[in-house]
């Protein structure tokens, strides 16, 4: 859902700096002997100033459409942020999880997601789980394999996942999830699409955020995508907005190099880290275009 007032950035840039330790070790698959200002690059507020609109109008949309039915606020775990909205009736579900760095947001922002989704007769999950740093990261990644299970058991269709930002880093942990060891007989999961997503914890662990995610070496190896061997076979299609830092860039680029992505990362034009929501309702669009594509020339699907 596109604010009214159009983005005024350039493109991200790696930034020299002298904030960063001469001791902080290497990241992997980040470029050696570049001094990178991570905070400047993951301040995504900072560098579109009119992000406020965005969320006046992801609000008021999913205002509407909550207004209009569903089933609202399903618990699927025991934990109180657990909890699920499901709009129409589609045997074909996708299942959305928000972004907003694993520590801000909520589902009830990103309703209007499933209105253009339904109507395309899919039916839609938007999931909310607990933020950091009331939960850790390990228990939120948990969290979002819940609600798989729980949707499994809720439905015999299939599973399309898709995130946002942190929403796209809980897609790629989905994807690095031993389903046959939590007891499914199939993959629950038929296809994915990640926005914007974070793959590569380590320059997180370098940004003030990090007082709420507590990101460290040990966090970093286990709930880094990009450091983890891919359990699905679902298809996954990576995007991420042209006008985006250069660090989102990087993040994707990294997944797609590090599982052999064949189509490597859809730069969505024009977009900044907000609006590139808008390609996730645009059916016609390239973004899933590449989705409906790979899932047909999957050999397991």
């Amino acid at each position: 859902m596109t604010a009214s007032t159009g983005a005024q950035t350039t493109s991200g840039v790696t930034t020299p700096t002298t904030d960063e330790p001469a001791t902080a070790a290497p990241i992997p698959g980040w470029p050696d002997g570049v001094i990178i200002d991570f905070e400047l690059e993951y301040d995504n507020r900072a560098r579109w100033p009119h992000f406020p609109e965005y969320f006046r109008a992801w609000r008021e949309g999913s205002a509407r459409l909550r207004a209009a039915g569903g089933r609202l606020d399903v618990s699927y775990g025991p934990d109180p942020g657990q909890r699920v909205d499901l709009f129409g009736d589609g045997p074909t579900r996708l299942v959305f999880f928000h972004g907003g760095y694993w520590r801000a947001l909520d589902k009830d922002d990103f309703s209007w997601v499933a209105g253009p989704l339904v109507a395309a007769g899919l039916s839609v999950a938007v999931v909310n789980y607990d933020l950091c740093p009331a939960v850790t990261l390990g228990r939120q990644v948990e969290q979002c394999r819940e609600v798989i299970d729980w949707l499994a058991r809720d439905s015999s269709g299939e599973q399309i996942v898709a995130g946002h930002s942190a929403g796209g880093h809980q897609v790629a942990m989905l994807l690095a999830t031993d389903w046959a060891g939590r007891g499914h007989a199939r993959d629950p999961i038929a296809g994915a699409i990640s926005l914007s997503g974070l793959f590569e914890l380590a320059p997180l662990a370098r940004t003030a955020m990090n007082a709420d995610l507590r990101i460290d070496d040990a966090v970093a190896a286990g709930l880094s995508p990009a450091r983890l061997p891919r359990r699905s076979a679902a298809p996954l299609v990576l995007a991420v907005g042209e006008q985006e830092s250069s660090e989102f860039h990087r993040q994707s680029a990294a997944l797609a190099r590090a599982w052999g992505e064949p189509d490597g990362v859809l730069s969505v034009a024009g977009a900044n880290h907000f609006d590139v929501l808008d390609a996730l309702t645009d059916l016609s669009g390239e973004l899933w275009r590449r989705a409906r594509a790979r899932r047909h020339s999957s050999p397991d699907r």
